[in-house]
Order: structure tokens, then sequence, then C-alpha cells
């Protein structure tokens, strides 16, 4: 879980369900990550609706980054555990629909048998802005996504 937290910023508890365990254990999912945010490796934070519980969303805390860090994983040069609890609906919105995206195209590359060689955190994409045209607009991606490229039997790639 920590893992996935790592790489996509902020989660909530369907969506660890579904990047890396089977449909029906998210109460097993939120029991671990109420663990981990008694341990301090993690907090928690109260999403939006429209209508209804908001839910929990997750995101590392700085023992939660050591963590990460310790399993090789690469973490954001700048990261304020205080400021993800101030974040706006939008701002929420947006870092969900990229996890959402991410853990899909995970699933996807995995059942196609296609590795993805990385997958690169949010924080860390948005640091490494693409320029457009003429003009110096900066634009930061949402996500990056590579893909290796399968090898055929003669030696080629497809």
């Amino acid at each position: 879980m920590l893992t996935g937290l790592g790489r996509y910023l902020y989660l909530t508890a369907a969506q660890c369900t579904r990047r890396a365990y089977q449909p029906g254990s998210l109460r097993f999912v939120q029991k671990r990550l109420a663990g981990l945010v008694d341990a301090g490796y993690c907090q928690r934070h109260l999403g939006f609706t429209r209508n209804g519980k908001p839910p929990d969303i997750f995101s590392l805390t700085a023992r939660g980054w050591d963590a990460v860090r310790e399993l090789g994983l690469e973490t954001p040069a700048r990261w304020r555990p205080s400021e993800a609890a101030q974040r706006g609906f939008l701002a929420y919105a947006h870092d969900l629909a990229v996890a959402d995206f991410g853990i899909a195209a995970t699933g996807l590359a995995l059942q196609a048998k296609t590795p993805l060689v990385r997958g690169a955190n949010n924080a860390k994409v948005a640091a490494n802005p693409l320029f457009l045209g003429r003009r110096s607009a900066r634009v930061p991606p949402d996500s990056k996504v590579v893909k290796r490229p399968l090898r055929s039997t003669t030696g080629g790639s497809r």
C-alpha cells in the first residue's frame, strides 16, 4: 500500500483495492490503511462529494516517504504533509482521476503481458514540465507511463 501511495500520492481505499487486491477485500484494505494511519505512515483526509458520505483520501507522511525511499521508489523533492490536507476539490478530483488512469493502465498492461517500465508520480512529473512552441509556456503533464516494447522471436520489436 505504501508503494501505491508513493506512486499516486493520493488514493482512496477503493483505489487501493483496485490496484492490488481482490474486489471483495475493501474492508480488509480499510483496516490496513487505518493501521498505517495509526502507525504514522500515512494520513487520512476527508474527501469531497456532492451527496452522501465523502470518501477518506490517504497520503503519505514524512515517515511513509522514508519507508517508500527505502523500497527504492522515487520521492518528490518537496513534500509537506500539512499542505496535503489543505487541497481543494478540483485538486483532489484531478489527483484521484490521474490515479484511476494509472491503476487502469497498469491493470491493462498486466492483462496484455506488456509490462510498464515506470509510472512516475504526479509530483515528480509536474517538476519536469513540457515546453510548447516558441513561447515559454510550461505545461505540467498529468502523468507519465513508459511502456517496454515486446521483443519478437525474430529479434525485432513489435
